[in-house]
């Protein structure tokens, strides 16, 4: 019985640590970007204009190029991370890919 207290006790404090929101999905792909004066709609219609296949969500299987593409193309048209992400062209693979170098050469 005790034991069973202990786990008890241990099991409802361990729980209560963690916030609410803790294991819920995270925001959708397009609350990621911000322009001045763009609605959700904007920033949706963009994507998929700069060649995402989905505003929601990532397709995990496009290569790596497809991805700096297309946040590039964001980039272009005035959008940004909304929490201050430069993108995946600087991050650790970007002189694999030619689209990256282009765009470091103009965004030091």
């Amino acid at each position: 019985m005790l034991r069973f207290v202990v786990i008890f006790v241990f099991t409802t404090i361990t729980a209560s640590c963690y916030p609410e929101h803790a294991f819920q999905p995270g925001p959708p792909e397009f609350k990621s970007f911000e322009k001045k004066g763009a609605s959700d709609s904007d920033i949706k219609a963009q994507m998929l204009s700069c060649g995402y296949s989905n505003p929601y969500s990532r397709d995990r299987k496009v290569p790596l190029s497809h991805i700096a593409e297309t946040q590039i193309c964001m980039f272009n048209n005035g959008y940004r991370f909304k929490d201050g992400d430069k993108g995946f062209c600087y991050g650790g693979n970007w002189k694999e890919i030619p689209a990256c170098a282009e765009y470091r050469k103009a965004h030091p």
